[in-house]
């Protein structure tokens, strides 16, 4: 439904993360619902697990879009439990 790319807010020289509406959901009236929802329903959320929204709009194609804080961390590959050796590892409980 969206793509998220890593940016940059030359305003508040912050780096941002934005997700926008791929081309395709365009087209479809429910997925833009659903785009929609995502952003109101993000905005709204404040908790530390959450990341908080910054702007919402349009660009200048007129797809939806919205701004985020951009996060730093490993990549979800390296995280979900495949070893760099293509094995599963166990995980405890508590991670």
């Amino acid at each position: 439904m969206g793509v998220v790319y890593a940016a940059a807010d030359m305003e508040l020289e912050r780096n941002v993360a934005i997700k926008v509406i791929l081309d395709p959901a365009l087209a479809d009236p429910e997925l833009m619902r659903r785009f929609e929802r995502e952003v109101r329903i993000t905005a709204q959320l404040e908790h530390p697990g959450v990341v908080p929204v910054y702007e919402a709009g349009r660009d200048e194609d007129g797809r939806r879009f919205f701004a985020m804080q951009q996060l730093r961390g490993r990549p979800w590959r390296t995280s979900s439990g495949a070893s760099p050796r293509g094995t599963k590892r166990r995980w405890r409980r508590g991670r």
